[in-house]
Formats: C-alpha cells, structure tokens, sequence
C-alpha cells in the first residue's frame, strides 16, 4: 500500500483536486506544467503548487502572521436528479471507504463536483448513472448542452 502518492505522481492529482478547485488540477494543466519539468529533473514547479496548498499547514511554524482559518457552511438545495445522483455517489464513497479501496480522494472529488459543478459529472468517463427517466449520464449530456444552446439562442 503505502502513502497516496506511493504508487505513482498522477496520485497527487486527486489530493491536489480534493483541496483545491477541480479544474486547478485536471489532467490538461497538470501534464504540461508538473510533469514535463519533473522529467527534466525539476522539481521546483511540484514543490510550489504544493507550497501553496499546504500553506496552512506552515501557519505555527513558519508564517504566523497568516489570518485565523475561519468556516462556513451552507446546505445546498439539490434537486431530485441531483439528490438522486449525489447518493448513489455517496453510496459509493461509503462502500470503497469500508472496503479500503484507496480510492477516498476521487470519490470525494466527485462528490465536490456533483455539488459545485453538478453538468461536469456528465464528462467523467466513470460515472454512468440514471436520472429519473432512465436516462444514462450520456445522454443527459445532449440534453443540457441543447438546453445551454436554446437559453443562449
């Protein structure tokens, strides 16, 4: 087993997206930019984008001057497809949790993304889930991008 990022540096993609935005750490951004300067022996660029996530992390003993870390929560109104949609994943994360399959930082990840950014479930190539109708993410997909393009019209 060993740490999250003991199998291979693709690993730190799903820590990176559980702590920060999801499209701050897609796979487009982290190619070019992390990668391709670790294969030239640099690790500079890794080591700064981790800086920064874990500044908190620093505030005892090194930037104290950081302000104090406040919280807010807010409930979000889902509606019944994305209720529907959130616990089957949900579902999900409880299961590979108690199962241990390693995979806590991407099911939580999706369900950051059911929540904030709710049409992108539609691209991952994972999720096949059902709306009420029995349609298939896929499909829900055609439907919400000529709906986009109706509101634009």
């Amino acid at each position: 087993m060993g740490t999250p990022t003991h199998n291979t540096i693709y690993d730190l993609v799903g820590i990176i997206s559980f702590i920060t935005q999801p499209q701050g750490s897609d796979q487009d951004n982290w190619s070019p930019l992390i990668l391709s300067s670790l294969s030239k022996g640099r690790n500079d660029i890794l080591n700064l984008a981790l800086w920064y996530l874990s500044l908190r992390l620093t505030k005892t003993t090194h930037l104290k001057s950081l302000p104090t870390v406040s919280h807010h929560y807010e409930l979000l109104p889902l509606n019944p497809t994305m209720q529907k949609e959130y616990s089957t994943l949900y579902k999900e994360f409880l299961s590979s949790k108690s199962k241990g399959q390693g995979e806590f930082f991407r099911n939580i990840n999706k369900l950051q993304i059911c929540c904030n950014h709710h049409i992108m479930l539609n691209t991952m190539a994972d999720v096949d889930l059902e709306d009420h109708e029995g349609r298939s993410t896929q499909d829900r997909s055609s439907t919400i991008t000529q709906t986009i393009v109706d509101v634009e019209t």
